[in-house]
């Protein structure tokens, strides 16, 4: 197979997007869009419960992005890639910096002491991406200085920048993401009393069979990559 990134890359579409100026006229502007939100909800679900399991275990991932998931050719996903994961015993923190600069928490970047919500808060970048083929705190798609890794950063730590979504995306995802990418840790989706509960009865999960998740047997739709790609893999 490949990974989450390999499938956002084979799958990214540009759509005409009706969007009404101030003055009431309808444009159409060509917009990019990623995955479909029922393929996202499968990576999102999988990935949740991959959490609930390391950290049920005391163990902090650290470092979840789309190319650490990886995806078989029949659609099913595992998390990979456990380089920057951490035991912590009850009621450690962690200080180190690490992960990927867009999709660190906040708590990583003003080096303060951290723990599972570093997780969640990359969930929600995660599940950004692959339905936006965006970034959150990026600017534009190109390398310019503006997207530089510290210039993210620090949109990130920023009260005041807020995360933009695409008319095309639900609103339940949208709250969805916004509540993972909640700043204050203590107020974050997964990460509060209640734990991952909360996570899987979002109402963006609200027809998503966890049971048959769980159980092994829930059998997503098998990607289609195209012979050149699978050549090149």
């Amino acid at each position: 197979g490949c990974d989450l990134m390999d499938v956002l890359a084979s799958m990214v579409s540009i759509k005409n997007i009706p969007t009404t100026s101030a003055n009431g006229q309808v444009t159409h502007i060509p917009t990019q869009i990623g995955l479909s939100e029922d393929m996202a909800r499968y990576y999102a679900g999988v990935l949740t419960l991959a959490f609930e399991y390391l950290h049920d275990n005391q163990i902090i991932y650290r470092d979840l992005k789309p190319e650490n998931v990886l995806i078989s050719l029949d659609g099913k996903c595992k998390l990979g890639d456990f380089g920057y994961a951490k035991k912590l015993d009850v009621g450690e923190q962690a200080f180190t910096f690490c992960g990927t600069p867009g999709y660190v928490a906040p708590e990583i970047v003003l080096s303060k002491g951290y723990g599972y919500g570093v997780d969640w808060w990359a969930l929600g970048v995660l599940t950004y991406v692959i339905v936006t083929s965006q970034q959150p705190f990026k600017i534009s798609n190109d390398a310019s200085e503006d997207d530089q890794p510290i210039k993210v950063m620090r949109r990130i730590v920023d009260m005041t920048y807020e995360v933009k979504y695409p008319t095309y995306a639900s609103e339940e995802v949208c709250d969805f993401i916004a509540c993972l990418l909640q700043r204050n840790a203590s107020r974050r989706l997964g990460n509060y009393e209640g734990g991952v509960s909360h996570v899987k009865n979002h109402r963006w999960f609200a027809d998503f069979d966890w049971a048959l998740l769980e159980s092994g047997l829930y059998t997503p739709k098998p990607i289609r990559l195209s012979p050149e790609f699978l050549d090149m893999q």
